[in-house]
């Protein structure tokens, strides 16, 4: 039986040490490598060559995203990459996917995350409820969002993202009257109340 090499990309000293002794625990998987940023992941991974890669979003300690290191290093990065996360959010996990990671996990589902691990390596490719929800939602809203000009689309994301009508005018170099009537329109082409007071 072939032993699963995983690599822990994670720069939260407690976080790693769970993750690299419970996954290190199972006979068939073996934490090869570990890293805490940029360079030494890069290394490590050409180095060691895993077969899994899990890969914090939040390298927070580094000042570094882990969506941004996958998007920008797909010529090293050439194992299946599992992303793992303290929080679950829509805009980020949907950027993971997009960027090529298989799967996103809650980084306290250690079972989860081990099983997922040898689903991976086995080429069974199921998606986490931690994203799955998210990913049909991101699907029907996408679909919903064909109907919208680039600029609705643009003022849309904003309001999401939580920025409030000033804040969306500023940002987009527009008047508070023009944001609060693109609201009003993209309310009406979405059949839902999206504007924030």
């Amino acid at each position: 039986m072939h032993t699963i090499r995983v690599m822990i990309v994670e720069d939260d000293p407690f976080w790693l040490e769970r993750l690299t002794v419970d996954i290190g625990a199972e006979r068939d998987i073996e934490v090869v490598a570990t890293a805490s940023n940029k360079a030494d992941t890069l290394e490590q991974i050409q180095r060691c060559y895993p077969d899994i890669l899990l890969l914090d979003i939040h390298l927070t300690g580094n000042r570094l995203d882990g969506i941004e290191l996958l998007r920008d290093n797909p010529e090293v990065i050439h194992c299946p990459v599992i992303m793992l996360t303290s929080m679950v959010e829509q805009e980020i996990i949907l950027e993971a996917f997009a960027y090529g990671a298989v799967n996103f996990l809650h980084k306290s589902s250690v079972s989860d995350i081990i099983q997922t691990i040898r689903d991976c390596y086995q080429g069974r490719m199921a998606i986490h409820p931690d994203a799955a929800t998210v990913l049909r939602k991101g699907f029907v809203m996408s679909t919903q969002l064909d109907g919208l000009t680039p600029v609705e689309k643009e003022v849309f994301k904003l309001d999401q993202l939580g920025y409030n009508k000033p804040q969306i005018a500023a940002k987009l170099n527009k008047s508070f009257a023009t944001i609060k009537n693109q609201l009003r329109t993209i309310r009406r082409k979405l059949g839902r109340i999206i504007e924030r007071e």
